[in-house]
């Protein structure tokens, strides 16, 4: 392996390039590492990843876009100069398939490269995940060592989760598991422009899209969720109270889910619940409601004796207060709190460097988990 990781980026995106109305910007972490340069951005826009390469390369660290190319597809990355590494931003529809133009995933992975996925893992059909999951299990990378792939559940690598799963680790310890997952998770949906996120058949819906990291974070906790204990109910788009009053127009001027087919435009709300393998219970209720471009987002956790509750994670606000016994601790303030994105980054190199797939706390079979239960709650919302 050469002494500096080429990295190419598969989409030109929010996720990989910053921007939307999120914190994602993968390629602002990369940039923080002195150890890689990127190799091309892949992308069927290819106005649109020439003028992200051209802003890169007038930014923060332009040496490692030093020799990086522009390219129209992953493929035509594959055939004429294939990466270390890629790093997969693309809409859910788009990637996670085991034929045609959205088998990205299994081409890398016959090719020896290793990847970060931005999550979700594609838009439907869990069964296709599980097969494309057998088949990554069963990659290696050029030399015959581990295939490192990583989804972009990026709150694993949060201080304040780590924090908190280490206080439920040692609850458990002392005979009092956890007992109950309570997850709220309040999008604003003002800005958002992506026309994957209103169009179900582009993103999978919300809890897909996006209550994913709860989910996810569920799982991460407490284990693993019975899925056929799961049971959910939702607000639609064609019920009196799924008008949003504050839809944000696209290009047309037309609302953005104004074109998509009615049974096909995202649920406003979805409040599910399901039991874990343990015996404890879980709840999510996720929301598309809010205005402005702030998320309410907030996590609770109770075991015998023990409170915890986790506030906005997604923010430099973010605090979590225990309550254990009859006192309430202080909320631990995020001063000094780590970039869970760079702390994802840094562990996908290392691995990578390293030769240990452990490093990653969220590989592309144990996010295949996390995948199959928001499936599940999706469905089960629509019935």
């Amino acid at each position: 392996m050469p002494q500096k990781l080429r990295i190419a980026f598969i989409g030109a995106g929010f996720v990989n390039f910053g921007g939307g109305e999120g914190p994602w910007d993968h390629a602002s972490r990369l940039e923080r590492l002195n150890d890689v340069l990127v190799s091309a951005i892949c992308d069927a826009d290819q106005e649109k990843a020439r003028s992200q390469l051209y802003r890169r390369q007038h930014g923060a660290n332009p040496d490692i876009y030093s020799g990086c190319r522009v390219l129209g597809s992953w493929r035509e990355m594959l055939a004429s100069d294939r990466p270390d590494a890629v790093i997969i931003g693309l809409p859910p529809v788009a990637h996670g398939r085991m034929i045609g133009e959205a088998a990205v995933e299994l081409e890398c992975a016959r090719a020896g490269v290793h990847m970060l996925i931005e999550k979700p893992l594609a838009s439907g059909d869990p069964g296709e995940v599980r097969e494309l999951a057998a088949a990554l299990t069963e990659a290696k990378a050029p030399g015959g060592g581990p295939l490192i792939t990583s989804v972009g559940y990026m709150l694993r690598y949060h201080d304040m989760v780590d924090h908190l799963r280490d206080r439920l680790i040692e609850s458990e310890k002392q005979g009092r598991p956890p007992c109950v997952f309570l997850g709220r998770y309040a999008a604003a949906y003002q800005y958002i422009l992506s026309p994957a996120f209103w169009d179900r058949r582009l993103s999978g819906g919300p809890i897909i899209e996006q209550a994913t990291h709860f989910v996810d974070l569920a799982r991460y906790l407490l284990g693993e969720i019975d899925l056929e204990s799961v049971v959910a109910s939702q607000i639609s788009a064609g019920d009196t109270l799924g008008n949003l009053s504050a839809m944000p127009r696209g290009r047309s001027g037309r609302g953005m889910d104004e074109d998509v087919p009615s049974d096909q435009r995202i649920a406003r709300v979805t409040l599910a619940q399901w039991r874990f393998t343990s015996g404890a219970l879980g709840c999510l209720a996720h929301s598309a409601l809010l205005h402005g471009k702030t998320y309410d987002t907030e996590l609770e956790v109770l075991a015998d004796g023990l409170h915890a509750v986790l506030t906005d994670p997604y923010s430099d606000a973010c605090q979590l207060q225990i309550r254990s016994g009859g006192f309430r601790s202080a909320p631990v303030p995020a001063d000094g709190m780590n970039d869970p994105y760079l702390a994802e980054m840094e562990a996908f190199i290392s691995a990578i460097r390293e030769g240990r797939p452990e490093l990653v706390r969220s590989p592309y079979q144990d996010a295949a988990k996390t995948f199959e239960v928001t499936c599940r709650i999706t469905a089960a919302a629509m019935r």
